[in-house]
């Protein structure tokens, strides 16, 4: 085996600055992160006094009971009001149609189960 320095060409030394700039991009992004972590465990720790962190999830429940409990409420309308909304639009629709509810027939025939 020989031990005479290899050459680099031009497109290997473009390659290896470009790998090592991705490099130390990515360490400078989970350096970031690692300290956002940091902040967010530091702040989700029990303390003496209230955290911003705790007040905001506690804020958040409360908005999502409230929202869950308005839902329980809609839920129980649509529920008692689905056999009226039905009976409405087959209302409306006879008498865009023409058709009488009492007979089930039309303008100018007879009523349904009779022939004419």
């Amino acid at each position: 085996m020989s031990s005479a320095p290899t050459a680099i060409t031009p497109s290997v030394e473009t390659a290896i600055e470009r790998l090592t700039s991705a490099m130390r991009l990515m360490i400078e992004t989970q350096n970031t992160q690692g300290k956002i972590l940091m902040e967010i465990l530091r702040l989700a720790q029990p303390s003496e006094e209230e955290s911003p962190l705790e007040a905001a999830m506690a804020e958040i429940a409360g908005a999502l009971r409230d929202q869950t409990a308005v839902l329980e409420r809609i839920d129980t309308t649509m529920a008692s009001i689905a056999p009226d909304v039905e009976a409405g639009v087959l209302r409306g629709l006879a008498g865009a149609l023409g058709v009488d509810e009492t007979t089930g027939s039309g303008p100018g025939e007879p009523p349904a189960g009779e022939t004419g």
